[in-house]
């Protein structure tokens, strides 16, 4: 995600674009601000100027799931939803589920032999 400062110099922001169910591009743009003092400062921006990062949750035990934004519209309204995505690296037991829950979603035997394979 890039954050880029506005045209008048006050605040920030990120020009966000997904595609809704039917194909169709939605676009938005996702206001920032910062705390005052701790702005960016110009060395830690890109060649455009722009200021590049990752949103992330992080929940209370600590792990880290990447947030990709995504525009909705509803009746003329533009909204933002918020999707948090899989822990990076993370085993299913990392996340709570248990063999049996692994098993009872992907199947019992999910080993394939050599032999059963359809090629060489």
């Amino acid at each position: 995600m890039f954050l880029n400062k506005s045209k008048n110099g006050f605040g920030w922001y990120a020009y966000i674009e997904s595609e809704d169910k039917g194909g169709n591009k939605l676009s938005h743009y996702l206001n920032f601000r910062f705390k005052k003092g701790t702005e960016p400062r110009p060395d830690e921006l890109n060649s455009k100027e722009s200021y590049e990062g990752e949103l992330v949750f992080i929940d209370k035990n600590g792990k880290q799931r990447r947030v990709f934004p995504i525009v909705k519209e509803y009746n003329g309204l533009k909204s933002f939803e918020f999707m948090l995505l899989g822990v990076e690296g993370a085993k299913p037991e990392d996340l709570g589920f248990t063999n049996d829950d692994v098993a009872s979603i992907f199947g019992q035997d999910n080993d394939i032999k050599p032999e059963d394979l359809p090629f060489y």
